[in-house]
């Protein structure tokens, strides 16, 4: 079994794609929810706002939400089992085909 790693062998370039994941990860996570709760209240009544919220999982940009969340943790998963000396994992694999 390998070592794992310590935070001062880590390179830097390593902190900075790891920080960068965590806070892709965070900002769209907390975008996505004050997103959802701009839709009570008062803004309901306007009808565009009403059929915005009906078909708001249908525009693209939702999606990329999802995916970029999706991504963030893949890779910030891969990063983290890299510093563990797991580089044969199946997903990593599966990773780098995609």
């Amino acid at each position: 079994m390998e070592k794992v790693q310590s935070l001062r062998t880590i390179s830097t370039t390593t902190k900075l794609r790891i920080a960068g994941y965590v806070v892709t990860i965070v900002v769209h996570t907390v975008n996505g929810l004050i997103m959802e709760s701009g839709f009570y209240g008062g803004a309901m009544s306007d009808p565009g706002v009403k059929r915005y919220y009906e078909f708001r999982t249908r525009f693209i940009t939702c999606w990329t939400f999802v995916a970029q969340i999706i991504y963030a943790a893949l890779e910030l998963y891969c990063e983290v089992k890299n510093i563990q000396g797991k580089k044969d994992s199946n997903i990593i694999k599966k990773n780098k085909t995609i």
